[in-house]
């Protein structure tokens, strides 16, 4: 259960990642402070869920 709540955390990460750029290049998302708020949010949620995987076993 633990596993996939990381699995599950990992792509949405990667998706908030890799989305914040597709959203800054439309013009969507302003500033770089944003885009790095954003993208901080996306790479706390990929550690999470890493230690998830790691400790979950």
């Amino acid at each position: 259960m633990i596993l996939k709540l990381g699995m599950l955390l990992i792509i949405l990460g990667t998706v908030i990642i890799f989305g914040s750029d597709i959203l800054f290049k439309r013009g969507k998302i302003t500033t770089l402070q944003s885009l790095l708020k954003i993208k901080l949010i996306g790479l706390g949620l990929t550690i999470a869920a890493t230690l998830l995987m790691i400790f979950g076993k």
